[in-house]
């Protein structure tokens, strides 16, 4: 049993979302993990697209409360299934939730399995993306990022930035930007899997965030594994590259959330959308 957690932005739980991507690789993955006899839950964030309700407003929105999410859902799916635990499968943005969700234990999130995370802080990648940008906005944006880093909100970020600095999701920004995928990764004693695209247009396989982990004693070495195609902006899976066959239509058990607080083990509290794919065990009931 394994929970997909989407990435940044508006991507909603097909993988889709509202800036023009159309590939639904969350849904061919778990299709594709269906037919091997895997079930997966993926959900809509908070916010977005049918969990749009949720969602709180944007200046009220922090990183933990996706982490909170992640740990809530791994314990629905492993209690519905009847099985121990569930795996978290982070995507982009998604990775860094999952290894959040994971900091300081829980026994209910069997392992992580991350495709195309950051292996750095986000103030470091975000200033590489933004390194080409013309003079003064390029020392502004750095400036500003410095700001937020050190937890202060920022007043007069370039205007051409606005859609990554307005003042609305500063506090989120606040609450993601101190984050270092390497040190959560090598705090966590669990097994991992990480895949990291050869071509992705925002992070490459050095960002993957695994080469400087500690193994965990007694547990299986972190595995890893390059892909020829992007994660952040997947194509159709080719059926001759043999990553992810065509799969058989996945069973859909139907789908659970509302507003307000998460709390573990109560499914109308949960604050997503989730379809199942797959329906072994209990999952063959309806998730209501």
């Amino acid at each position: 049993m394994a929970v997909i957690l989407p990435g940044s932005g508006p991507t909603d739980r097909d993988g889709n979302s509202a800036l023009g991507v159309a590939a639904s690789t969350y849904r061919l993955l778990a299709e594709g993990l269906a037919d091997q006899g895997v079930a997966t839950l993926r959900i809509d964030k908070r916010g977005v697209a049918a969990s749009a309700a949720a969602g709180p407003a944007e200046a009220d929105l922090r990183f933990d409360a996706y982490a909170a999410d992640a740990r809530a859902w791994a314990a629905e799916a492993a209690s519905r299934a009847g099985k121990p635990c569930a795996w978290l499968i982070g995507h982009s943005e998604g990775a860094l939730v999952a290894l959040k969700a994971v900091q300081g234990g829980d026994d209910k999130i069997c392992g992580l399995i991350l495709l195309s995370g950051a292996g750095r802080p986000a103030g470091a990648v975000l200033r590489e993306q933004l390194a080409s940008l013309p003079e003064p906005t390029k020392t502004q944006a750095f400036a500003a990022l410095t700001e937020l880093e050190a937890g202060r909100t920022v007043a007069d970020a370039p205007p051409a930035l606005a859609a990554l600095l307005r003042p609305s999701v500063q506090p989120y920004l606040i609450s993601w930007l101190p984050l270092d995928p390497a040190a959560l990764i090598a705090a966590y004693d669990g097994p991992v899997f990480i895949g990291q695209g050869t071509t992705d247009l925002q992070v490459s396989v050095t960002d993957a965030p695994g080469p400087g982990r500690r193994r965990p004693q007694g547990d299986p070495e972190t595995l890893g594994r390059r892909q020829p195609r992007p994660e952040n902006r997947p194509r159709r899976p080719r059926r001759q590259h043999g990553h992810l066959r065509r799969p058989r239509p996945a069973a859909r058990a139907g789908r659970g959330g509302g507003r307000g607080g998460v709390h573990p083990g109560e499914w109308e509290a949960l604050s997503s959308v989730a379809v199942v794919s797959g329906s072994p065990g209990r999952l063959s009931t309806p998730v209501i």
